[in-house]
């Protein structure tokens, strides 16, 4: 089964979300690159509800994006604890900025072992260099709004389905953000409903 985070856990990554990617007309709020530009609202899912991936229908949850609130996680190395259970991927929703990256994704699974994965991400300004496109949206640069298509990328993470996972520890580069996760259980089918309670 294909879900996205619990409830439980979606609270728990509150504690991580530390950057507003998402900005309105007014400019009032999101500066995901530190020069003030972020993703128009507008054209994104609304907060708090399940949509699919525009690339093979993967569902995620889409973050708050309401005015003053933080919605991604900028990567700095965190590590987020995850209900243990067995998982064939773990799909992100995620973007770069001002170029291309690459670093590491651990997979810490219950027995103590790590599992070092890629983590690639290409800059929102193109469609995604790695992974594929999962949503589109134009761009707002302090308040005023763009005509250029900007992109959040999905990725898909392999992971050993014999292990529980325990944790995963995000790369540490603070050019990648991260706006949602979801974990695909042992012969789970893209595109079913994910549980959010």
């Amino acid at each position: 089964k294909v879900r996205a985070l619990s409830r439980d856990e979606r609270s728990l990554l509150v504690s991580f979300v530390n950057n507003d990617g998402v900005t309105d007309k007014n400019g009032s709020n999101g500066d995901i690159d530190g020069y003030g530009w972020g993703f128009y609202g507008t054209d994104l899912p609304e907060a708090n509800t399940v949509f699919s991936s525009m690339d093979d229908n993967t569902k995620f949850i889409f973050p708050d994006k309401r005015i003053l609130m933080q919605n991604n996680i900028e990567c700095v190395g965190q590590e987020i604890d995850l209900a243990p259970d067995k998982y064939s991927n773990i799909h992100f929703l995620a973007v770069a900025h001002n170029g291309n990256f690459q670093d590491e994704l651990q997979i810490i699974y219950d027995d103590g072992i790590i599992e070092i994965k890629d983590f690639k991400l290409g800059d929102w300004w193109n469609e995604p260099l790695f992974g594929k496109a999962a949503l589109k949206a134009r761009c707002v640069n302090k308040g005023q709004i763009q005509d250029h298509i900007v992109y959040m990328a999905h990725l898909k993470i392999t992971l050993d389905p014999q292990k529980n996972i325990h944790a995963i520890k995000l790369p540490l580069s603070d050019n990648m953000h991260i706006f949602g996760i979801t974990l695909e259980r042992v012969s789970g089918k893209i595109g079913e409903e994910p549980a959010v309670s």
